[in-house]
């Protein structure tokens, strides 16, 4: 097995009071590791440290996260320059839950699953050659047999360093995560999306007795226009 995950039910004990998590929090992985496991031993102890220590969090979270990914990618592509026998590679999946929201982070083919009133939601996708081809040939790649560079099964991952042509800064594997938050910020993201010109609310009602915690804005959206010629 190359595998590694990892389970905190209480991210404050986990990581002490000098992370200052402000409310109540959780954190799970799986680390799908192939060519040894020494990658998915490395994401697994360093990731979860990279998001709670960096500027972004906990205002914008979904931004602290991305970040966290692509550091601990650059932290391990030294590592293995530093010692050649790292070098293996992983797929990824973590699931942050700070009070009421639930932040899921992917790269690869692990899968999450939301079971909301006993029906499956999907909340991520697998990282597929095939489904990022252009971005893949546009940085020198190719697919084979429907490998990247006739090797990987995905087109995301914490790097393997060691094969030719995935390594380096412009490569076609990258570490840059998908996060999805499943929350009603979905339909104001939707909404700017699709350029909606008038003012947005979305109102959550909780039917419990303890009220959800206060949410801070992610960012300030910009107003845009969107016109359509009637014919």
């Amino acid at each position: 097995m190359e595998d590694e995950h990892i389970l905190v039910d209480d991210l404050e004990e986990y990581l002490g009071p000098e992370a200052l998590i402000a409310t109540s929090g959780s954190y799970y992985g799986v680390f799908d590791g192939h060519d040894e496991k020494n990658a998915a031993q490395f994401v697994k102890e360093k990731l979860l440290n990279y998001i709670v220590s960096d500027v972004a969090f906990p205002i914008a979270v979904e931004e602290a996260v991305q970040h966290a990914y692509l550091e601990t990618n650059a932290a391990f592509a030294n590592a293995c320059s530093l010692n050649n026998a790292l070098s293996s590679g992983t797929t990824t999946i973590t699931v942050l839950i700070l009070a009421r929201e639930i932040f899921v982070a992917n790269v690869g083919d692990c899968r999450a699953v939301l079971c909301r009133r006993g029906k499956a939601i999907e909340m991520s996708r697998d990282h597929k050659p095939h489904v990022e081809r252009s971005r893949i040939e546009a940085l020198g790649g190719y697919i084979y047999d429907g490998y990247l560079n006739g090797y990987l099964s995905v087109a995301r991952a914490f790097k393997n360093w060691h094969i030719e042509g995935l390594k380096g800064v412009n490569c076609p594997l990258i570490a840059e995560p998908e996060v999805r938050r499943a929350c009603s910020h979905d339909l104001v993201d939707e909404a700017l999306r699709r350029c909606s010109s008038d003012n947005l609310t979305v109102v959550t009602v909780c039917f419990q007795k303890s009220p959800p915690p206060r949410l801070f804005p992610r960012f300030m959206a910009r107003r845009c226009m969107h016109f359509e010629k009637q014919l």
